[in-house]
């Protein structure tokens, strides 16, 4: 009975924002936990921490293998583009403040609206489009007033590098969640990306390893930063079944929000009035895009056809068109 509740409301768009809105408050919490591990401990060890993290994934996913028709190879691009983008947010994370890091890193509905129309053709009105260039903004007064002092600028370009390869992640994610499934795309993803990361962190990261200030703290730091960004990922697996890389991304600039807040009471970050003007952009973009979407004729079936797998579609249909051959 729960899980068909819960089932009802993700097919509702607002219940689509309330899950992302979860993911977005996991997406900040992760981002939190690089930053007060970096400013307690000097750094982190990206490639490690991720490496734990896909490898919770696949022990979340491994109690069955998962048969699919998506190819293979599909899986490995997503593996491959999401430890760049995780690498270089927490890279990023390392180097500028959190609420500049947070509102780079996701500027991914940027490039992910033009990639959905050339992929998926899914349009955006010209009041979404509005709402875009809205929260754009908002970022754009964000980067000004933080300046580039030091490494800042460094850690800003780094965070605009991991919103393309979400942006490119993404596509693909939802892709191959809507042809195959969550399950699938869980075990697929994590199956590449733990032992490649794990290699590389074996390659470039074993000094830092060695001399890293180790004790209790710092483990369960590291751990802990796993299990969130692990859950993130199953969370946004859940939902975007429900809902597509769009909505997803321009959902998760409220992160920024609740970024700036944390900096300003934990990390002692002094908040100008660009910063509050850009950050009341987010919200109100949000709010925006969600109520002026384009006006398509969408007829039940075709409801129904996008919730179910292209392959699962044209085997109903070709059922149907046998039984109407026989009549």
């Amino acid at each position: 009975m729960a899980d068909n509740c819960i089932i009802k409301l993700l097919r509702s768009k607002w219940g689509q924002l309330i899950g992302w809105q979860i993911c977005s408050i996991l997406i900040c919490g992760s981002g939190t936990m690089c930053t007060y591990i970096a400013r307690n401990f000097e750094m982190t060890i990206p490639l490690l921490m991720l490496s734990m993290t896909y490898f919770i994934i696949f022990l979340f996913s491994c109690w069955r293998i998962p048969k699919t028709d998506v190819p293979k190879w599909r899986y490995f691009v997503i593996s491959l583009g999401l430890i760049a983008g995780d690498y270089t947010a927490v890279t990023a994370f390392n180097t500028t403040s959190l609420a500049s890091a947070m509102v780079f890193v996701t500027t991914v509905i940027f490039w992910v609206c033009p990639f959905a129309y050339f992929f998926f053709g899914r349009k955006v009105s010209l009041i979404q489009f509005f709402a875009i260039i809205l929260s754009l903004s908002g970022g754009a007064l964000v980067f000004v007033a933080d300046g580039t002092e030091g490494s800042r600028w460094l850690g800003n370009v780094l965070a605009l590098v991991s919103s393309f390869s979400y942006a490119v992640t993404n596509i693909f994610q939802e892709w191959t969640i809507h042809s195959g499934s969550m399950h699938a795309y869980l075990f697929f993803f994590s199956l590449g990306a733990f032992p490649v990361a794990l290699a590389l962190s074996g390659i470039t990261e074993w000094k830092i390893i060695r001399d890293y200030q180790w004790c209790t703290k710092s483990i369960v730091l590291t751990i802990s930063y796993a299990f969130i960004l692990a859950f993130f990922n199953i969370a946004s697996s859940f939902v975007m079944q429900y809902s597509d890389a769009t909505t997803m991304n321009i959902s998760m600039l409220t992160s920024n929000f609740f970024s700036l807040a944390i900096s300003i009471i934990f990390f002692d970050q002094k908040a100008s009035w660009l910063y509050l003007v850009g950050f009341c952009c987010i919200p109100i973009a949000i709010v925006i895009f969600s109520l002026f979407g384009p006006k398509e004729n969408v007829l039940p079936d075709e409801v129904s056809k996008s919730l179910l797998s292209e392959n699962a579609w044209a085997s109903m249909t070709d059922a149907t068109d046998d039984r109407t051959d026989t009549k």
